[in-house]
């Protein structure tokens, strides 16, 4: 029981494993791509107050190439949960001197193949657990009058009773 929830979470964390970050130039990234920007020191101390924070690593979605320039729609500001709100956008404009390298986010096939093999795994060791335990039915059920016995029947591991009559 207990190995069939940490397999779960593990599936869980592991399934936004299957994308991954791939270089590319600036001029060769199309419009509507998730592209994720570094910038250089200065350019992330330019970009500060509309960006409201001073991280270097920008992420968010070209909206259009301008000469040189990239213009990405980007989260602004931080979400607090416990105050509330929405996170806010902001289309950014970034000049070429203040990029470090554009990355743009691409599905990973051999890390997808691998969680997806994983997670079949994970499913045939959970019902095969469940059969190796007599969860099948068929046991003589609990001592006692026949009135008061409950048979628990689990589904996937989360036993219901029912009482026989």
């Amino acid at each position: 029981m207990r190995l069939s929830r940490i397999i779960l979470f593990g599936a869980l964390c592991a399934s936004g494993a299957c994308y991954s970050y791939q270089v590319v130039s600036p001029e060769l990234v199309a419009p509507d791509t998730e592209v994720r920007v570094r910038l250089s020191p200065e350019g992330a101390e330019s970009l500060q107050n509309v960006r409201m924070t001073e991280d270097r690593v920008m992420e968010g979605k070209l909206v259009e190439r301008r000469g040189s320039a990239l213009l990405v729609e980007t989260n602004v500001g931080r979400f607090d949960p416990a105050v509330g709100g929405r996170v806010l956008t902001q289309v950014v404009n970034v000049e070429a001197m203040d990029l470090v390298e554009v990355e743009t986010k691409e599905l990973d096939r051999t890390k997808t193949a691998l969680l997806g093999g994983a997670v079949a795994v994970a499913v045939g060791i959970i019902i095969a657990q469940q059969l190796q335990d007599g969860s099948g039915g068929g046991g003589t059920g609990p001592p006692g009058p026949p009135e008061s016995r409950v048979d628990p029947v689990p589904l996937l591991s989360i036993p219901f009773g029912f009482p026989f009559r």
